[in-house]
């Protein structure tokens, strides 16, 4: 029951939050992101997946959703998914660590070793 209570106030919390950002794409395109997080946070995977994809369609350029993104693919194992989302953030930043330990889980996890080590 808390849990649920606990979804419920995230969701109106960050919706206040993506409301009051004045109608600049990249807030809004942020607080989408935030919101996503919170959702994935709490395994509500598919309201997740709708924050991210709405802040990449107001960001495209943003290494962290498309990172968020791939996670929410590897929890739905959508596996070529996620790998297409890890290897867009890192084309978008080559340096980004995350990105680059999260392909590297992922080819562990299919067992494709040599990959991993890559």
């Amino acid at each position: 029951m808390y849990t649920s209570i606990f979804k419920a106030l995230s969701v109106i919390f960050m919706a206040a939050v993506l409301f009051s950002c004045g109608g600049k794409s990249t807030k809004e395109a942020q607080a989408h992101f935030k919101l996503g997080v919170s959702q994935l946070n709490v395994e509500n995977i598919q309201l997740a997946y709708i924050e991210f994809q709405k802040s990449i369609e107001l960001d495209p350029g943003n290494k962290e959703v498309h990172n968020a993104l791939g996670n929410v693919h590897l929890k739905l194992s959508e596996y070529k998914k996620a790998e297409d989302a890890f290897k867009k953030a890192v084309r978008l930043d080559s340096k980004y660590s995350e990105a680059h330990n999260n392909l590297c889980y992922l080819s562990n996890k299919l067992g494709e070793w040599e990959k991993a080590v890559k």
